[in-house]
């Protein structure tokens, strides 16, 4: 058996977007493959500061983009 494993953002949006993909898998390929979601939260879901670039430089040492 063959595990799929699609990788996703928490946001609705990208849930909607990998369930289509899950379906057009397990709808054309064999029933022996699975095809499971994992969703996870991105640098950018956790820090909501409107100032993410920013927040990112000051936190990477990115002198670059705080010009």
């Amino acid at each position: 058996m063959t595990r799929v494993i699609i990788g996703s953002r928490e946001s609705k949006l990208a849930v909607l977007q990998s369930e289509m993909v899950k379906s057009y898998i397990e709808e054309n390929n064999s029933p022996e493959i699975t095809v499971d979601i994992l969703t996870m939260k991105t640098t950018g879901d956790i820090i909501l500061d409107p100032h993410l670039q920013s927040t990112l430089c000051r936190l990477w040492g990115c002198d670059r983009c705080l010009q």
